[in-house]
This record gives structure tokens, sequence and C-alpha cells, in this order.
């Protein structure tokens, strides 16, 4: 796995705003696999962001796992799960898994198992 990298500053997103954090041109294949960052706007009244994850594969993933995870300090160690990992994928090749309560600066995706070798794209939505 390539080093974590976080020499350019993360994209913001807020209430409304998503980003990419992986392409279709990233090796995730063998997993683990950790996608780019983004920083998290909170909400003013709450200090909470309601995020979501969007994964959708070039073909069928096979058996996978992915989580979502977040910190306050952007560095590779400060990363930790946010809820549980998910492994759900529709017809259509998508994922997606929602987090309420999200109280943390920054996040990314870790796909942690995955079986076929594809490609995907993903964002981070809040």
């Amino acid at each position: 796995m390539p080093s974590y990298g976080n020499v350019l500053p993360p994209v913001s997103v807020g209430f409304g705003d998503s980003a990419s954090v992986i392409a279709s041109t990233d090796v995730i294949f063998p997993a683990p696999f950790k996608s780019a960052q983004v920083a998290l706007a909170p909400a003013f009244s709450s200090g909470k962001v309601r995020a979501a994850v969007e994964i959708v594969w070039s073909a069928a993933p096979g058996s996978f796992t992915a989580q979502l995870q977040t910190a306050d300090t952007d560095i590779d160690a400060a990363y930790s799960p946010e809820g549980a990992t998910f492994s759900t994928v529709t017809t259509g090749n998508v994922t997606r898994a929602e987090f309420p309560d999200v109280v943390a600066k920054f996040a990314r995706i870790v796909i942690l198992t995955l079986t076929n070798n594809v490609t995907a794209t993903a964002k981070i939505s809040a």
C-alpha cells in the first residue's frame, strides 16, 4: 500500500457538497486501500456532519468490506473507524452507507478486503 499522502490540503465538504476520494485510475486491488481524505465542515448549530459514502464499482466487487474512518488530525495514525464496516452492493454495482452524526474534522474511506480485481470511483458527501 502506498504511504499516506497529506501534502496537499484536502477538499472541504459541507452540507450538500461531495468530493471524489477514489478515482477509477487508483489501484485498489489487492486491499487494503486508503482513499484520499476530505475536510468536514460541520453544521454550525450541532457541530455534527451527516456524511455519506458512495462507491461505484466497475464490475461486481465480489466479497468486500469497507469503512469510513475519521480523525481530528490529518495524519494516518489518527484515523479510526466510524461506525460498522459495510459490504453490500446493489445490482448496479454501487455501495452506499450513511453516517448521521459524525463529529470529526477529516474523513476517508478504507477498503479493507476485496476479492475481485475491479476499479472503483467513490465520493464522500455531507
